[in-house]
């Protein structure tokens, strides 16, 4: 009497195993890929969040008096508190924030300290309004591209230094 498994019953096993692994690794490899995903659009959206904190604590220590102001465009802003300047940028895709000492005349930065505060930005508008000399609103919107997701847009406005 024989015992044991035959060559027909043994790759028949290994068909079954070989069939099962690959099934179990293509479910890891997605769950992965979906887990990674959904990671990385959380991250730029509490990096956007995160962006709106800090533009709104700097905005509401920005000085009322025009002449304080170095440079207000569209894409950034300039402006002097206390002893250095703040500046607002954006550029590449990403939004940046300077502190230093700004020449106005030269347009130039000296001593500066340059941070990035937000990447995968698709575009920055900086509103400011004026009445007189006096600085009455600040605003700005960005519009962050999440990659194959959807856009986030979010606005920021600071009216005389409060909320």
């Amino acid at each position: 009497m024989k015992t044991g498994f035959s060559l027909l019953s043994f790759l028949l096993y290994l068909l079954l195993f070989t069939i099962l692994t690959t099934i179990s690794f293509h479910w890891v490899i997605t769950s992965c890929i979906k887990s990674m995903t959904t990671a990385r659009i959380n991250n730029t959206v509490i990096n956007a969040y995160m962006a709106h904190d800090i533009f709104m604590r700097d905005a509401r220590m920005a000085p009322a008096r025009e002449y304080a102001w170095k440079k207000i465009t569209p894409t950034g802003l300039i402006w002097h508190v206390k002893d250095h300047d703040i500046g607002w940028f954006f550029e590449n895709n990403m939004l940046i924030r300077i502190t230093g000492q700004y020449n106005k005349q030269r347009q130039t930065w000296r001593k500066k300290t340059r941070s990035l505060v937000a990447q995968h930005i698709a575009s920055v508008t900086f509103d400011v309004e004026k009445r007189g000399n006096e600085i009455i609103h600040i605003a700005t919107a960005f519009i962050i591209e999440v990659p194959k997701s959807f856009i986030f847009t979010t606005m920021v406005a600071v009216r005389n230094r409060e909320l």
